[in-house]
């Protein structure tokens, strides 16, 4: 394993964790039901 795969990896996974925090503070807002976001939440 190279050096920078683990490097990677966890950016992404924070990257990822940062995307899915985003889409509960958006499914928390009401405008979000009309998305059909809510069920992420």
């Amino acid at each position: 394993m190279s050096p920078n795969g683990p490097l990677a990896s966890r950016l992404v996974h924070t990257h990822c964790a940062r995307k899915a925090a985003r889409r509960n503070e958006r499914a928390r807002h009401p405008a979000a039901e009309a998305h059909g976001t809510s069920g992420f939440a």
